[in-house]
């Protein structure tokens, strides 16, 4: 080989040894890339429910989120689940969470958000209420459960990555975990970015439409020599746009302070410590009621004993979804879908849809 063709190859190929890195996209999706509407409806005492919704045919999966989420963390699962079987899909933002407005947010006790479901239900249904099944993540499965024998026409209840035991464990660590998490975020592209690289959802995705979702946009007035918030905040409202830049000013009468804007959480989960526990001691409840069942977990080290037995003795499906953390339906939203479509088709709940194979069936 020639000296020339040598040096070609070196130049043309030498960062690959020095560890190319490829940039990534944090640019945020909106919610009409999964949903077929974003709609508000009004449930009386319930306030005005942000709903999201996809399909108007077949049974209706009502999908409610975790804590500190909103509805949006449903979008990829959303989109896969209705191209696999015939259903149609109504998620929404639990009081406190998204877009959705009542007169009291700060209340979470799980009996006020079990009566917004069945409020919700009524709202959208007057009439007669198409076939439900019933799908929660983590406290939204906590409200799927206590609410389910107030649903009309319920066929299937379907929990993800919540059972009594882990839960209760992890209460005690809950205030550490929210502490170490940032405050708030520049931009949007951040906290997108910060999702991914702490892994508090795994799927980039998924991170791009559901992150907005859970951040809002606030003013601070700071004082540039004291680096302090100088003013009271103000909420300026969901922003859902792709970009978001900083806003400056150099106000003489307002002694050079800085007018900038930063994304904050929209939920603060520590305030809503009182009702934690309320949100669990479910396993019981979720055992005795009648409808096929399902459990999906992260890991078989997240059952507890009461569960173990009822799933020994057949009371419920049980499949484990590993390669996934917590927010199983944002990390896995495929293997969700699958498993999920396995079970409403096995049950003979819905049909498939063309061209959808079941996979492997459910333990």
């Amino acid at each position: 080989m020639s000296e020339l063709l040598k040096n070609s190859l070196s130049s043309k190929y030498s960062g690959l040894s020095t560890g190319l890195t490829v940039k990534r996209d944090y640019t945020p999706v909106e919610w009409n890339e999964y949903f077929d509407q974003r709609e508000i409806i009004e449930c009386g005492n319930a306030g005005s429910i942000c709903t999201y919704i996809r399909g108007d045919q077949g049974p209706l999966l009502l999908l409610i989120h975790g804590g500190g989420f909103s509805g949006l963390t449903w979008a990829l699962f959303t989109k896969l689940i209705t191209d696999k079987i015939h259903c149609q899909v109504l998620t929404f933002d639990v009081r406190g969470h998204g877009d959705t407005i009542t007169s009291s947010d700060n209340d979470l006790s799980i009996q006020r958000l079990c009566e917004d479901v069945q409020c919700l239900l009524d709202a959208r249904f007057p009439d007669e209420s198409p076939p439900v099944v019933l799908i929660g993540h983590s406290m939204g499965g906590a409200i799927a459960v206590k609410s389910a024998n107030h649903v009309r026409n319920l066929q299937a209840l379907i929990v993800v990555d919540v059972v009594e035991g882990s839960a209760m464990a992890s209460l005690s660590s809950m205030k550490n975990v929210l502490r170490s998490r940032p405050s708030n975020f520049p931009t949007l592209e951040r906290a997108i970015e910060w999702s991914i690289r702490s892994g508090h959802v795994r799927n980039l995705d998924a991170a791009k439409v559901s992150m907005p979702g859970q951040m809002k946009l606030v003013t601070h007035i700071e004082d540039p020599n004291t680096n302090e918030i100088a003013g009271a905040n103000s909420t300026l409202g969901v922003i859902s746009e792709t970009n978001s830049v900083a806003i400056e000013t150099n106000n003489e009468q307002n002694n050079s302070r800085t007018l900038s804007n930063h994304y904050v959480w929209r939920v603060d989960l520590a305030a809503s410590q009182q009702y934690w526990a309320g949100w669990f001691g479910l396993s019981a409840t979720f055992l005795s009621h009648s409808c096929p069942k399902l459990l999906l977990t992260a890991g078989v080290d997240r059952l507890d004993t009461e569960l173990m037995i009822g799933q020994m003795q057949g009371r419920f499906q049980f499949q484990v979804l590993p390669k996934s953390g917590h927010c199983i339906q944002e990390d896995r939203p495929d293997a969700v879908a699958n498993a999920i479509s396995q079970f409403l088709t096995r049950f003979k709940i819905t049909t498939e849809n063309s061209g959808f194979v079941p996979s492997m069936p459910c333990c």
